[in-house]
């Protein structure tokens, strides 16, 4: 069940758990039992209570070896990290693509809303907690979480974050909270006490809790806010190309705007006021929430029109960066995509379960030998207890012949004296 390790002192035995923890010293013996976490009350762990039976503290990290060390192995190594990257994921292509649908138009000619619903890290607070204040965490920066669990600690008058992992220190920027740190910003609202501390795990529940925003298929915002057009009456052959939102939020964004040339080299806005340059294949920004692009050498008179797509018809440009959202870069500045984390995790996973799969066969191999070695001491082979048994017939067997003998020599001695 358990990875032991026994230590004799003369004619006792110390016993420990593999990771250190006494289970036996002498004479005197710590029970192990099942206790909840004290962030977590649905997750449970290994207790050690100490042998006057009145503290017991926790030892699951100590616990390796045996059925209970693979199973806690597992939920560790296996479980707890997919929760971890399944809910990167998740959080990634929530907000991602809450952020893409938001700067897309649907069929009611409505901006679009949130895509996926999810909800927000929470800080569990540890059941000794004696203050009042409970942290907020919020993600502010998708590609800079990671697949570690943190302790926020108050201790000294201050806030100091823990890597669970690695057991470091994590700097929060600004210093203090608020603050932010690995892609989280915290902040507090109540008093701590030192000695205060929570348990934050930003994405752990994160593939669980998402569920899709909307219902009605007319809400989906596949078209851009906007569309660009030359004039049908130009002179030249200059194009301009998709107009496209920079910011969605802009009052200004569905104003029309008439790019007017009046030179070659300039043009107006709606033809009137100051002129503005112009140059070939140069960005186009006028600070309506929108940008664009004129091609060519346009002629006096010239006309190109941004202004609000209605109904977004026969328009996807919002669907096709939906549907490419999954191999566009998000993690490590761009550099790792959503599938890239996916085909990592999956891999992740195979390798771990490879692994158990070689160290049980390497373990079976070892039970059996260990087996073999107490049975050629203490064991009882079948086959030598019978091959014993005619032996000690045999023997039997031949005693009674000699005992035969010497009774018949007895007889004819006595008959010859008589």
């Amino acid at each position: 069940l358990i990875g032991l390790q026994v230590v004799k002192q003369g004619t006792m035995s110390n016993i420990y758990l593999s990771g250190g923890q006494a289970l036996v010293l002498g004479t005197q013996a710590t029970t192990l039992e099942v206790g909840r976490n004290s962030y977590d009350p649905l997750r449970l762990e290994v207790l050690a209570r100490d042998p006057s039976g009145n503290f017991a503290h926790e030892v699951t990290k100590t616990v390796s070896g045996g059925i209970l060390g693979g199973l806690l192995d597992m939920r560790r190594d296996v479980l707890d990290a997919s929760y971890t990257s399944l809910g990167n994921i998740a959080t990634a292509v929530a907000m991602g693509m809450n952020e893409v649908h938001s700067e897309g138009l649907d069929l009611n000619g409505n901006l679009g809303g949130d895509l996926f619903n999810l909800n927000p890290p929470v800080a569990l607070p540890r059941s000794s907690n004696a203050g009042t204040d409970v942290p907020t965490i919020l993600i502010s920066d998708i590609g800079a979480l990671n697949a570690s669990a943190y302790t926020l600690e108050f201790t000294g008058g201050a806030y100091q974050l823990i890597n669970q992992d690695t057991n470091a220190i994590v700097p929060l920027v600004p210093p203090g909270i608020p603050g932010t740190a690995d892609g989280i910003t915290i902040t507090s609202t109540g008093v701590p006490i030192n000695g205060d501390s929570f348990l934050i795990r930003p994405s752990y529940d994160a593939a669980r809790n998402i569920s899709v925003a909307i219902s009605n298929v007319n809400e989906l915002a596949a078209a851009g806010p906007v569309r660009s057009e030359a004039d049908f009456n130009n002179k030249s052959d200059a194009t301009i190309t998709r107009a496209l939102a920079n910011d969605v939020t802009n009052a200004a964004l569905f104003t029309t705007a008439n790019l007017v040339f009046d030179s070659a080299t300039t043009y107006q806005l709606n033809g009137v006021g100051a002129s503005l340059a112009y140059t070939d294949g140069a960005l186009i920004d006028l600070g309506f929430g929108w940008e664009t692009t004129i091609s060519g050498s346009p002629e006096i008179g010239d006309t190109f029109t941004v202004e609000k797509n209605t109904a977004g018809a026969a328009d996807n440009i919002i669907a096709l960066k939906l549907a490419n959202f999954d191999d566009q870069g998000i993690y490590q500045n761009g550099a790792i995509s959503i599938n890239d984390t996916v085909t990592a995790l999956t891999g992740e996973v195979a390798t771990l379960t490879r692994r158990a799969d070689l160290s049980f066969t390497a373990q079976q191999s070892l039970f059996r030998q260990l087996q073999s070695q107490r049975e050629a001491v203490s064991g009882v082979n079948l086959d030598e207890e019978a091959m014993n048994l005619t032996r000690f017939q045999q023997a039997y067997q031949a005693a009674a012949q000699v005992a035969s003998i010497a009774d018949e020599l007895f007889d004819n001695l006595l008959n010859a004296i008589r």
